[in-house]
């Protein structure tokens, strides 16, 4: 069963959501998307009609979106998406004894930035180290340029989107290391070959037991390669079940 689910913020804005039910849930699996990402990317579809059928709920959100209220990326930060992360949490915890939280790519420090304390597991997908937004920002790529009149960063990944100033200089600065060492929740760190595994390591490197990493050969960042998407969700479920 498939129910779309509006939740307010604390500070008044709409997050847009679906809720893929199992029959006998033994808990829910919350997902969290990456930059310019949504709710709808195939890992994350896919995810939600796989999981109920090894008996978990899944939730999946646009952080920022088009519809009425919702909030626009300009206006985020990693710190925004983290808050939001936590309302949908405090939302479901009365609901599930176990909730286990997913992140893709940026997804990652969003994840960890947030309060865990509600999280019975955590599995990170590809996750951002920050280094590589850290290098768009200072002018090592050229996939992000500074419009000053505008106050905004314009990323180009063939597809252009717009970033806030305020976005931009956590690039800079934000160190998600710092964050995961002060967690004491199972993590498990899923990587690409072709992807972030340095960040990937430097998670793991500071993560507390229990933990593991693995690394996914021959996958890129977005896990689009034939039978890698299997293998992610093969190892995804194998942790929320064992924490469950």
């Amino acid at each position: 069963m498939q129910t779309q689910i509006k939740l307010k913020t604390r500070d008044g804005h709409t997050i847009y959501g679906t809720l893929n039910t199992a029959s006998k849930p033994k808990g829910l699996v919350v997902f969290v998307h990456g930059l310019t990402g949504h709710q709808n990317e195939h890992y994350f579809y896919n995810a939600a009609q796989l999981f109920p059928r090894h008996g978990f709920n899944t939730f999946r959100f646009d952080l920022y979106s088009g519809d009425k209220g919702g909030r626009r990326l300009t206006d985020c930060t990693v710190h925004i998406h983290a808050s939001d992360l936590e309302d949908v949490l405090k939302h479901f915890k009365s609901k599930f004894k176990n909730i286990h939280v997913i992140g893709h790519s940026l997804g990652g420090p969003t994840i960890v930035v947030a309060d865990t304390s509600f999280m019975s597991s955590i599995v990170l997908w590809d996750p951002s180290d920050m280094k590589g937004l850290k290098d768009l920002v200072e002018g090592q790529e050229r996939a992000l340029k500074h419009n000053k009149i505008a106050g905004v960063y314009i990323l180009d990944w063939g597809v252009e989107a717009l970033l806030g100033e305020k976005m931009a200089k956590e690039f800079k600065t934000l160190n998600p290391a710092k964050f995961v060492k002060n967690i004491h929740k199972p993590i498990k760190i899923i990587t690409a070959e072709k992807g972030n595994p340095r960040g990937s390591k430097e998670y793991f490197k500071y993560a507390n037991n229990p933990k593991e990493l693995v690394i996914l050969k021959g996958s890129g960042h977005t896990f689009d390669e034939e039978g890698i998407e299997e293998k992610l969700f093969a190892e995804t479920l194998a942790w929320v079940k064992k924490y469950s």
